[in-house]
């Protein structure tokens, strides 16, 4: 993993190739991702989802009290982390 890399590319790159691990993941992501260094907060819940070919889950970022994008926000979307091809029938469209 480079210096820029996410924290959770190499996670999820492990949950792509490792059932076992895969597993763990979905069935206690936060100590899952304590055990690979990434400490989540207290009172902070992490839930993880499994998409399939016949199901995608779209998350949305929290709507800002303000209704303003933050700078941060912006830097997401412009950089995006994706790690894997979208599955579905609208692939390559």
């Amino acid at each position: 993993m480079t210096a820029t890399a996410h924290p959770l590319a190499a996670i999820l790159e492990k949950a792509q190739t490792d059932p076992s691990f895969r597993e763990k993941l979905l069935a206690d992501p936060a100590a899952t991702l304590a055990g690979e260094g990434l400490a989540v907060p207290p009172g902070f819940t992490v839930v993880a989802l499994e998409d399939t070919p016949t199901r995608m889950h779209l998350v949305l970022p929290p709507v800002s009290p303000t209704g303003e994008v933050s700078e941060q926000d912006l830097d997401a979307v412009a950089g995006g982390l994706r790690v894997a091809p979208p599955l579905g029938p609208w692939r390559g469209r």
